[in-house]
């Protein structure tokens, strides 16, 4: 089935009969010019071009219609109109409106074309696809579908949209008259619910130089493998737009774990860093690490990673730290879009991997929706994994896309680096039984935080502090906020016999 893309709009109703489906043809191939296509009725039904849009296809019903950022949330589906959206629709993201058919049993075959009404407060405009409709749309199906870009200029807090499936010799349709052609099915426009978090996500890559067994290894930070994170990061988040800044390199020789790269250790030296120098609170520190010639060298026969800080708690600014492998090409770009999400505050979703993100809600740690990737325009089904998992391919549920923006809402919330009660971490390898104070930290609130048992001196036996504490996903590496005029005072937390003196 071939689809034609073509935006145009028809100024004129006396059109008609066996010249005017002549007219459509031609229009819908293409093969017209001058004023008979190119825009100039963008003011819908109540213009210049009105009843076109109220000439319905008489055995073509509008079976659904959805809108994809990057998964699908359903306006009209199943005979049903989806008042409250399965996902965010994020205000000022580029989105696109896909619209599925079902022709009816009378239906000849014919090339038919479907127009998107877009409102953005200030009258209709107009998009016009055409398609030969054969048998109901799926999305296993994408040339059966009717698809319309709409840019993240469109995609505005006015934002409005109709449906209409065009037969130009049908009879005119009046608005308030169901019909099941166009949705609303009435003739109305449905307003689509957006939600708004326009600031830049804020991510600072830092080049980690490995120094092992007398060689250096250096990450891939040419410019297409940055722009490669970019295009990823905007696929698989809610996120508007993507601010990459390029920090100077950090030289690293701590000698591996037993899993490989000791990121957790990383993780903790990074964490001090960023608590060191003078970014927004906002900002994530994200280490790219080749630690040997490439990948697969690496990963043969498997490999870790990745690690970050699972950042349960917003205002913890200076565990907002990641790290994972640099090495060129998607694989690395999927393991930031992963080790991020454990900075957004996201958990294992459980697909080759335990679910530690107990509200996860789609059984094997699937996306449990359609998805589509706005690079390519391809679908992905149901049972895709989602991004926080260990299976491939990945795509993005609607959970995890929920998710996000929320944390995004969250750190546009957040105040001054400076804010909130001091802290003094103390970094905690709980499989070696260690500690080490780091850097002084604040944090405005600590809600979220878990807590782990601590001793002060001088506390009466049996009765522990708890303390915030901040894991790294692995579990075994963490950092707890302990009060800065307290922390000398610190004698033991649980897992670790002895605390050293900061």
């Amino acid at each position: 089935m071939e689809s034609h893309a073509r935006a145009f709009v028809w100024c004129s109703d006396r059109r008609s009969g066996v010249w005017g489906r002549v007219l459509a043809a031609l229009a819908v191939l293409g093969l017209l010019g001058g004023g008979l296509a190119g825009g100039g009725c963008d003011d819908g039904p109540a213009g210049a071009g009105a009843s076109r849009y109220l000439r319905l296809a008489p055995d073509v019903t509008v079976a659904g219609v959805s809108v994809f950022q990057s998964v699908e949330v359903p306006l009209w589906a199943d005979g049903e109109e989806r008042t409250e959206l399965a996902a965010v629709v994020a205000d000022g993201k580029a989105a696109t409106i896909v619209v599925r058919l079902e022709p009816g049993p009378e239906f000849d075959g014919r090339l038919v074309t479907v127009a998107l009404a877009v409102d953005l407060g200030a009258g209709m405009r107009w998009q016009e696809t055409s398609l030969v409709p054969d048998g109901a749309s799926s999305y296993d199906r994408p040339e059966s579908l009717a698809e319309f870009e709409l840019t993240a200029e469109q995609v505005t807090g006015a934002l409005s949209i109709a449906v209409a499936v065009l037969d130009p010799v049908a009879p005119s349709v009046p608005v308030g008259t169901p019909h099941a052609a166009r949705y609303p099915a009435d003739g109305s426009t449905r307003a689509v619910e957006l939600r708004s978090a326009r600031d830049p996500a804020r991510l600072v890559l830092i080049p980690i130089r490995y120094a092992r067994d007398g060689n250096e290894y250096f990450p891939d930070m040419s410019a297409e493998q940055i722009e490669l994170y970019r295009e990823t990061l905007l696929a698989a988040y809610p996120a508007v737009a993507w601010d990459i800044a390029i920090h100077e390199e950090v030289y690293w020789d701590r000698p591996p774990s037993w899993s490989g790269f000791n990121f957790g250790a990383l993780n903790a030296y990074i964490s001090d860093l960023k608590a060191a120098e003078d970014d927004i609170p906002q900002s994530h520190y994200y280490s790219l690490v080749s630690p040997d010639d490439s990948f697969a060298a690496y990963c043969t026969p498997m490999c870790v990673a990745g690690e970050s800080y699972l950042v349960t708690e917003p205002s913890a600014s200076n565990v907002r730290v990641g790290a994972g492998l640099g090495f060129t090409g998607a694989e690395s770009a999927w393991t930031m879009v992963h080790e991020l999400g454990h900075v957004f505050g996201r958990g294992h979703s459980g697909c080759s991997v335990p679910r530690d993100d107990r509200a996860f809600p789609h059984a094997g740690g699937v996306i449990g929706v359609w998805g589509r990737d706005p690079r390519d325009g391809r679908y992905w089904p149901p049972g895709t994994a989602d991004f926080m998992g260990y299976c491939t391919p990945p795509w993005v549920s609607d959970y995890t896309w929920n998710r996000l923006f929320d944390r995004l809402v969250d750190l546009a919330a957040l105040g001054a680096k400076a804010a909130g009660d001091r802290y003094h971490t103390l970094h905690v390898d709980f499989e070696e039984g260690v500690a080490a104070w780091g850097a002084e930290t604040r944090a405005e609130r600590l809600d979220r935080a878990e807590r782990i048992a601590a001793r002060f001196a001088g506390a009466e036996p049996g009765l522990p502090a708890e303390l915030p504490i901040l894991w790294q996903s692995d579990f075994r590496h963490a950092s707890i906020l302990v009060p800065a005029e307290r922390a000398a005072e610190l004698r033991s937390v649980a897992g670790i016999a002895a605390v050293p003196v900061p």
